[in-house]
């Protein structure tokens, strides 16, 4: 019983561990994706007014830039996955050896699902916000520059 206490508590140490790790990374990627649409967005002050002015849909104007948001979280997943993949198949040829004996990584893949929706979710919202922002501006000052 002492040591399946121990056991639980190592594994409860290394959810909390896995937990701080999840939310820091979807702090991180939220922070990366809004500078990056951010920038393109001011970069391009002058286009979005010119499409504006145009006749071209806010609306429309906004999407073009979720799906830029939603590229970087594709291609941030598709990278976190092969990288992931490499580590699972390093650390089963060479398992960690601790004191109880050698320890390999499981994947719990619902862990995986909830961490990918998460990450989906927060891309919407820092592609969105920036794109909103500035395309709120009226024509001629986002004309202007």
């Amino acid at each position: 019983e002492k040591s399946a206490n121990f056991l639980n508590q190592i594994i409860g140490s290394f959810n909390i561990i896995n937990f701080i790790g999840t939310a820091v990374s979807l702090v991180i990627a939220v922070i990366v994706i809004f500078i990056v649409i951010f920038i393109n967005t001011v970069y391009r002050r002058k286009q979005i007014g010119i499409l504006k002015a145009i006749g071209i849909d806010r609306s429309i104007i906004i999407k073009s830039y979720l799906f830029q948001a939603l590229f970087i979280f594709a291609i941030g997943t598709l990278m976190g996955g092969l990288f992931l993949l490499i580590i699972l198949q390093l650390l089963a040829a060479n398992p960690i050896v601790f004191p109880g004996g050698p320890v390999a990584p499981v994947v719990d893949l619902p862990l995986i699902i909830r961490s990918m929706v998460s990450l989906f979710l927060v891309s919407l919202i820092a592609g969105y916000v920036p794109a909103w922002i500035t395309t709120k501006e009226d024509i001629l000052s986002a004309i202007r520059g």
